[in-house]
């Protein structure tokens, strides 16, 4: 059994640590699409330029989208939840459209 282990061990690690080797290209220039190519190195091009990094403070303003959540009726969306909650008994849950996350009260 430990034979059959040990090879095992192997042959994972030998399929693994290819994953972990160094890129094979090298460039000296950032591509004019502003997207890096796999298996690339790129020399001295990790600057605010190319990269959008700088030292020093910055004020910055997060946007996203909400995302909305459908739930059947039946069930509600509970505090922190991501998905429909079955409703309590003796409980009237007519489901909800659109709603979003709230982290601190149930929904519906």
């Amino acid at each position: 059994m430990n034979k059959y282990l040990l090879l095992v061990s192997v042959m994972a690690v030998s399929v693994a640590i290819p994953a972990l080797a160094a890129p094979n290209n090298t460039s000296l220039t950032f591509p004019d699409d502003e997207y890096m190519q796999p298996d690339y190195t790129y020399v001295g091009q990790a600057n605010h330029t190319n990269m959008g990094i700088y030292s020093g403070s910055v004020d910055a303003t997060p946007e996203y989208e909400a995302i909305l959540y459908n739930i059947a009726a039946g069930q509600y969306l509970a505090a922190g939840g991501t998905s429909g909650t079955q409703c309590p008994e003796n409980s009237f849950c007519p489901g909800l459209t659109n709603a979003t996350y709230d982290a601190d009260n149930p929904q519906g």
